[in-house]
């Protein structure tokens, strides 16, 4: 993410298939990013105490790391689309720390599902989300 950049959107140049450590760390205007198709993994901390409300997670995302989302407090909604995409979970979880309000939209029995389950976060059925 370009340093002093406060814009509320930003999209992922197609060349980056990767978010690493910390990349959007503390973006505190930020509230939507748009991941394109070719992108694989969000790493540790890459968005820690980031500000978005959203994030749509595209059916090519196969790993979200520990920690990933950290302290997003406004975070609100997490859709995934990969139904075998791991999720790190446990006390240093993908998601830890977040606002009790988060919502997993993924399909039913993904590991999406699974994780929302047991991380104690609400859950939504993608096929009652995109209707």
């Amino acid at each position: 993410y370009p340093a002093g950049l406060e814009a509320s959107h930003y999209s992922l140049p197609a060349k980056c298939r990767d978010i690493g450590f910390r990349a959007f760390d503390g973006t505190l205007h930020l509230e939507t990013v748009s991941l394109h198709s070719k992108m694989s993994r969000i790493g540790y901390a890459a968005f820690t105490r980031a500000s978005i409300k959203k994030i749509d997670l595209p059916d090519s995302i196969d790993y979200i790391g520990e920690q990933a989302f950290e302290e997003c407090n406004s975070l609100q909604t997490v859709i995934v689309r990969n139904d075998n995409a791991r999720i790190e979970g446990g006390d240093f979880g993908s998601f830890r720390k977040c606002s009790n309000g988060l919502r997993i939209v993924a399909n039913a029995g993904s590991t999406g599902e699974k994780y929302a389950h047991e991380m104690g976060f609400a859950f939504l059925d993608l096929t009652e989300y995109d209707r």
